[in-house]
């Protein structure tokens, strides 16, 4: 059985970790068939947005602390493939969170744009209990919220529910859990249908403002939008508005 599913629904795909029954922890093949995913999303030229979302009742449990636990034993050392970069997935792409995200599924979430949850969703750093390694994914978590929110969740290991997810920025959206996936797939849809160039010229600046400095950024993404003023999409989507019609983009997938 495959520890990630990727299918296709017109211009979305849909990635799920797909391990229910040890609650899609990390392990060698799902971090490799994950990663490869991540590949082929953004190799079809098609798929213009993702959906990222777990199988049963969790989003992503973290490493796989039986697994883990194993090679401490034996003196083997745990082989994941790194987490496919955030700043490589130029496409949009958005995470349902259905149940707990804990460790390196936390870092899965946040390399989305969108993150959304139900109900019953938690978050937990849990590194520092387990003397473990976790810096990385607290340093998103702060950029994505605030320093004191990642401090509190990284040095506690508390758990966050979803209410306070929303509260603190972390989550966009808390919906009853059968509401998430149609949710998720409605969001997608409706950026698939956008202008493309627009809808990737927006990603990419505001991701860059968090590695190259505000001023920095603001200079590039000025540059940025002088060019897209002058596309076929920026006309098209002018004279779409004043004639009260949907617009046909040249990069949508209509």
């Amino acid at each position: 059985m495959s520890a990630v599913l990727y299918e296709r629904f017109d211009s979305v795909a849909v990635i799920t970790l797909n391990r229910p029954e040890a609650l899609n922890a990390m392990n060698a093949a799902l971090s490799e068939e994950l990663y490869a995913s991540w590949e082929r999303f953004m190799n079809e030229e098609d798929a213009l947005v993702a959906v990222l979302t777990g199988a049963g009742r969790a989003f992503c449990a973290g490493a796989d602390m039986k697994e883990a636990a194993e090679a401490q034993r034996t003196g083997q050392q745990m082989r994941f493939r790194g987490m496919f970069p955030a700043n490589e997935i130029t496409k949009p792409a958005i995470a349902a969170i259905n149940g707990g995200c804990a460790g390196g599924g936390v870092g899965y979430a946040l390399a989305c744009d969108i993150i959304l949850c139900a109900e019953n969703a938690q978050f937990v750093l849990p590194f520092v209990a387990r003397g473990r390694g976790g810096a990385p994914i607290a340093l998103e978590l702060a950029r994505r919220t605030s320093f004191s929110a990642a401090l509190y969740a990284s040095l506690t290991g508390a758990r966050i529910d979803a209410a306070t997810a929303l509260r603190i920025g972390l989550a966009n959206e808390v919906l009853p859990p059968d509401d998430l996936m149609p949710r998720a797939m409605e969001l997608a849809e409706k950026i698939a249908g956008h202008s493309q160039l627009s809808v990737r010229s927006m990603k990419g600046n505001l991701r860059s403002a968090m590695d190259l400095g505000f001023a920095e950024a603001m200079r590039v993404a000025s540059e940025g939008d002088r060019r897209l003023h002058l596309s076929a999409d920026t006309r098209e989507g002018t004279i779409a508005f004043d004639e009260k019609r949907r617009p046909r983009y040249s990069e949508s997938n209509e």
